[in-house]
């Protein structure tokens, strides 16, 4: 264990990490993500914010044992916006470190102390991901098609991914305080790409990224995840925040902008069938 690591997991330090989670009609799925924080070696608080559910599930029972915080949205703000009532309360309340996770998704026992300590050693890194295990779950015939998604490491080629894709997983990041402190919070401009408007804006300010060069995270998508379900909307969406960052004279630009043109063209079946045969 290093220095910083053993400081990290002083019951004092729990002050300092916050996980923030927003939930819609959450089913079984989200005891999973539960279990898995109740797992962690690094102290936290949990804030949850259920965004309008028709029909909220029993949180009080769901979060027994949690040091979490609760709120209840009185309506639905959808995927870009539904986090923002929980991180206003974390700015509010001073967390350094503020991990995000999906309902259903799995995070490995040393996610939050591995990524803490991280930051700590390297306080030129704003936003810092991981490796992710993607779990493809097919309700219809119960198959479930597993692969390692990589991302770039270093902050030089977390930049250069930006101009194509995401560089980090989102439900896998642990962000500085400042950043959304200096950028704001997610914005509703770019429909079910406010993650990557997100980075966009976090890049833009001067603030690096990076990954961890470990599975830290086991994401579980099916038919209804926002990535497949709302996915042809989220390539447009992304594919016009390059446009808006666009700089033509770079070469990594104009590939990405070509790239992203034809996958937003592409059947949403066709990508969906290669997405599972990379697994």
């Amino acid at each position: 264990m290093t220095e910083s690591s053993a400081i990290l997991k002083r019951p004092e330090m729990q002050s300092r990490v916050a996980v923030l989670m927003s939930c819609y009609n959450p089913g079984p799925e989200l005891v999973e993500t539960l279990n898995s924080l109740r797992q962690q070696s690094l102290p936290f608080k949990l804030f949850i914010v259920d965004d309008g559910s028709a029909a909220p599930p029993d949180y009080a029972a769901l979060l027994a044992g949690l040091d979490h915080d609760l709120t209840l949205s009185p309506r639905n703000l959808g995927v870009n916006e539904a986090r923002n009532p929980g991180l206003r309360k974390i700015l509010d309340a001073g967390f350094d470190y503020i991990a995000i996770i999906d309902c259903g998704d799995i995070a490995l026992p040393e996610r939050l102390e591995r990524q803490a300590e991280v930051l700590e050693e390297l306080p030129g890194i704003g936003v810092l991901g991981s490796h992710i295990e993607l779990r493809l779950l097919n309700a219809g015939d119960q198959r479930t098609t597993t692969q390692i998604m990589k991302f770039p490491l270093s902050p030089a080629a977390c930049k250069a991914k930006l101009w194509s894709n995401m560089p980090v997983s989102h439900p896998a990041m642990m962000v500085r305080r400042n950043v959304y402190e200096t950028v704001g919070l997610y914005a509703n401009t770019y429909q079910a790409a406010e993650d990557f408007d997100f980075l966009w804006r976090a890049a833009s300010a001067g603030f690096q990224i990076a990954n961890v060069d470990e599975v830290l995270l086991v994401k579980q998508e099916t038919s209804a995840s926002v990535s497949i379900k709302r996915r042809q909307t989220q390539v447009k969406s992304r594919l016009r925040i390059l446009w808006a960052n666009r700089q033509l004279a770079q070469i990594g630009c104009i590939m990405g902008l070509v790239r992203t043109a034809i996958v937003a063209a592409a059947p949403q079946a066709l990508v969906s069938r290669v997405k599972r045969m990379m697994g």
